[in-house]
This record gives C-alpha cells, sequence and structure tokens, in this order.
C-alpha cells in the first residue's frame, strides 16, 4: 500500500480528514462533550488552524497515522537488506 507519490498523498490526505473525526469521538467517548463552540467543527477547525499555523503539535496529530506507516514501511523495507 502507499507504493508511489499519489498513494502517500491520498494517505496523507485521508489522516488530515479522518484522525480530527478519530480525536472527537475519542474524546467524547472518554471525557464526556466537547467544550469548544462548534462541535466536531469547532474541534476540526481549531486544529487545522493550528496545523495551518505550522504548530508541531497540530501536524504531528493530523499525520500521525501516515509517520507509523512510513516507519512500518521502513522497518520492512530495512529487514529485508540484512
Amino acid at each position: 500500500m502507499a507504493k508511489s507519490i499519489k498513494g502517500w498523498l491520498i494517505v496523507a490526505l485521508l489522516c488530515v480528514i479522518i484522525v480530527p473525526v478519530l480525536v472527537f469521538l475519542g474524546g467524547w467517548l472518554l471525557a464526556g462533550p466537547y467544550e469548544g463552540d462548534g462541535g466536531i467543527f469547532g474541534l476540526m477547525a481549531t486544529i487545522y488552524a493550528d496545523a495551518l499555523l505550522a504548530d508541531l503539535s497540530a501536524l504531528l496529530l493530523l499525520l500521525s497515522p501516515l509517520l507509523l506507516l512510513a516507519i512500518w514501511r521502513c522497518s520492512f523495507w530495512l529487514g529485508k537488506l540484512a
């Protein structure tokens, strides 16, 4: 999966869309309703605004599944070299 640039871009786009929804649902299940304005869309706006301002924590949050996939693929690649 995701062997080409197009594949990596699709995975990155899915991460950017799905991760805020999962964060919202996880927070709702563990801590209760979101206290900010706008519910899920307010949370998404906050995360995206922070990511556009190059806040490292927001960027890592949005791209964490992509980073995990890259680390996983690199580990398999290094395993084949050994």
